[in-house]
């Protein structure tokens, strides 16, 4: 994101050490360190541990997909499924047969939209992605100027606003499996709060009212590490002539997109007789 002349290069990384210090002690999300808390690790886990071979595998078989993205994510949700197994929480893994089928489900969803927001979210292919969260906020501040982003934004849109119908639905409780928090809604609130919360600002949070409830509910739980529950996040936020440019040039790249992303949305129950709950709504 820096430009390539000396004074603008050091003006941007001036900008981001204003960010670093505005924005000192925001916690991070990520959802293995979410699951070592909720099961009482001792031990959270370490940020350069190799991938498991399994994940590894997957990467490899991705393709398009990218096979560091794809290698990274399927990493990050083994370590969460070992720290649940080894604990013995079948309630973040799912407590049935159907609903660890819906939480599967439900992870490979939200993989597919962090894929999308990726593009949004990890510029420069993915240079300040191991940064601190108050330097990648503003490394995203800066991309988002860029046509590019606009571009890409409007096409992760389509899925989230199915997402957001989703949740909107009538459902048997606040998490995405009813009345009981799994590793769906850790992955999920993660993600998704990366980068609707941290990255990203107002203008795009207000259009998605259900998303942002759900994510309220998550991170209130004290395994998020927030003190103070959701209120002691500290919301994104950029200038409002900012904010409005972004939602314009989103909503013109959208307008203008030849196909759009409509993931398959996962069920969000499973009913006493053990079967899945209706389908939601993918509407983009």
């Amino acid at each position: 994101v820096a430009s390539s002349t000396s004074g603008q290069g050091l003006l941007t990384y001036a900008w981001m050490a204003a960010a670093a210090a505005d924005m000192a002690g925001q916690p991070t999300l990520r959802p293995s360190a979410v699951v070592a808390r909720a099961v009482g690790s001792s031990s959270a886990p370490i940020a350069g541990d190799g991938p498991p071979a399994a994940a590894l595998a997957a990467a490899a078989a991705a393709g398009a997909l990218g096979m560091e993205w794809k290698a990274a994510f399927e990493e990050e949700v083994e370590r969460c499924t070992c720290l649940a197994q080894e604990a013995q929480r079948a309630d973040l893994l799912g407590t049935s047969e159907a609903k660890q089928g819906l939480v599967r489900d439900w992870l490979r969803f939200f993989a597919d939209l962090d894929r999308l927001l990726k593009h949004v979210i990890s510029p420069n292919r993915g240079l300040f992605d191991k940064q601190a969260l108050q330097v990648r906020a503003e490394a995203v501040r800066m991309q988002c100027a860029l046509s590019i982003a606009a571009q890409a934004f409007a096409e992760a849109r389509p899925a989230l606003r199915a997402f957001d119908d989703a949740l909107a639905a009538e459902a048997q409780g606040p998490f995405l499996l009813g009345e009981e928090l799994t590793l769906a809604d850790i992955v999920g609130a993660c993600t998704v709060g990366d980068a609707l919360l941290c990255l990203l600002p107002a203008v795009v949070r207000e259009r998605y009212p259900a998303v942002f409830r759900w994510l309220r509910t998550c991170l209130d739980v004290p395994a998020f590490g927030l003190a103070g529950g959701f209120q002691d996040l500290r919301l994104c936020a950029w200038p409002a002539e900012e904010e409005q440019s972004f939602k314009k040039r989103t909503g013109d790249a959208f307008a203008k997109l030849s196909s759009r992303h409509l993931l398959s949305m996962p069920k969000r129950f499973v009913r006493e007789g053990g079967s899945a709950g209706p389908p939601q709504s993918a509407s983009p």
